[in-house]
């Protein structure tokens, strides 16, 4: 075979467009209906004014839409400013809307209602299954770590899990679950904290115990795929190995008072993730944190960047945001 090609002057980075809705949380075993429900449509996005909470999605261009999993893949191919043909029903009316997709935001919205949690039903037992706060260990390993399952656990729900992990020489167990635990049982999220073998610091072989955790819980509890976040605080870079080596789990990163210090492999629609992080500490790291945030923006990376605390405290008073900013993550 012969044939003509055209060189490339510079490869230009992976950039998944944005239609602007969270979809419907379908609950496990439950009858579905065909097509991506639509539970909320963002400000600012191309679907605002043309999308409605209520909708359902049941084409994207040429393709029939049958679930959000294929929703978010078939908007993944299209490119920022190219326009789609989106198919939705809303009152049992067919109707179609062209749409020009924008980049996926580096803003968290200013209120962002939670999905609702579907009580327990009675008939649903928890399997000897732990809830509230306790400790666990994986088989083979006598290390343990430290997990909160919100009181109203209901298996038929999908829940976010929130891999905390601490700074050196201080776990901050009781401060991290204070501070996190209203939003925990406000939007559904699990929380998990393993503990580093020597206190005083994390080694990178460790990210391997850290995915042995994350199975045990995916086996355990029913679990959110799409919103797996690990979340580090001047762990010394930790936290950012985990994410970068472990792709396939962790959809999202959380990142305060540290700064990226070598580049990440390429946005690789095959392993979406999204990064938020919280620029605090001194000025020469706050500085560093603004410039990894601006060169993971560069890379096409949905990148946030939060101003925090001047000191070494937890950001405490961010917490809500952050809890906002996981609930986007399944956004399309």
């Amino acid at each position: 075979m012969t044939g003509e090609i055209k060189l490339a002057d510079v490869l230009l980075p992976y950039e998944s467009g944005y239609l602007g809705i969270l979809p419907e949380r379908a609950e496990r075993d439950a009858g579905a209906f065909s097509g991506a429900g639509v539970r909320d449509v963002l400000p600012g996005s191309p679907a605002e004014g043309q999308i409605a909470r209520g909708d359902r999605i049941v084409g994207f261009g040429d393709a029939k839409i049958a679930t959000a999993e294929e929703l978010l893949d078939r908007v993944s191919r299209v490119k920022p400013g190219e326009t789609a043909s989106v198919r939705l029903l809303r009152s049992g009316q067919e109707r179609t809307v062209e749409l020009k997709l924008k980049s996926i935001p580096n803003e968290v919205p200013a209120e962002l209602s939670p999905s609702p949690i579907p009580s327990r039903p009675a008939e649903v037992g928890l399997d000897g299954r732990q809830i509230g706060r306790f400790e666990a260990q994986i088989p083979g390993e006598e290390r343990k770590f430290w997990m909160y399952v919100p009181d109203d656990y209901n298996p038929r729900h999908e829940y976010a899990v929130l891999v905390w992990i601490h700074p050196p020489g201080d776990t901050l167990e009781a401060d991290f679950l204070k501070a996190w635990q209203v939003e925990a049982n406000r939007r559904g999220v699990i929380l998990v904290g393993p503990r580093a073998e020597d206190l005083a610091r994390w080694t990178p072989d460790e990210a391997d115990y850290v995915k042995g955790i994350m199975e045990w819980v995916r086996e355990q509890y029913s679990v959110d795929e799409k919103r797996i976040v690990v979340h580090g605080h001047r762990d010394g870079g930790f936290a950012w190995l985990v994410g970068f080596r472990q792709r396939e789990t962790f959809g999202g990163l959380m990142i305060s008072g540290t700064p990226l210090k070598q580049a990440p492999a390429d946005n690789d629609p095959a392993t979406r993730q999204q990064i938020l992080l919280i620029a605090s500490g001194t000025e020469p790291v706050v500085k560093a944190i603004q410039q990894t945030a601006a060169g993971l923006q560069r890379l096409k990376f949905p990148a946030t960047l939060i101003e925090g605390t001047d000191d070494n405290a937890y950001p405490t008073d961010q917490v809500e945001a952050l809890a906002r900013w996981i609930d986007l993550l399944d956004r399309i």
